[in-house]
């Protein structure tokens, strides 16, 4: 909650952009058989992408810790 509140808040237009093309390519892959490593890479472009928003160097040091720990599991 607290990095889409931050990133609502403080996103740049460039990052904004690219999370909407991003979020439309992840519900097209979505419906797609076979897809997998490709949604799982969008997937992670746009957890990234709120991170960047956030303006929150501390915030994205914690959760990208938290991300590299777990990203064997989301597989």
């Amino acid at each position: 909650g607290v990095v889409g509140r931050q990133s609502c808040e403080n996103i740049q237009r460039d990052l904004l952009d690219e999370f909407e093309a991003c979020a439309v390519e992840a519900e097209r892959l979505a419906g797609k058989a076979g897809s997998l490593s490709d949604y799982m890479r969008i997937s992670q472009r746009l957890g990234q992408l709120l991170l960047l928003g956030t303006n929150n160097d501390w915030l994205r040091e914690l959760l990208a810790s938290l991300a590299r720990q777990t990203m064997r599991y989301g597989q």
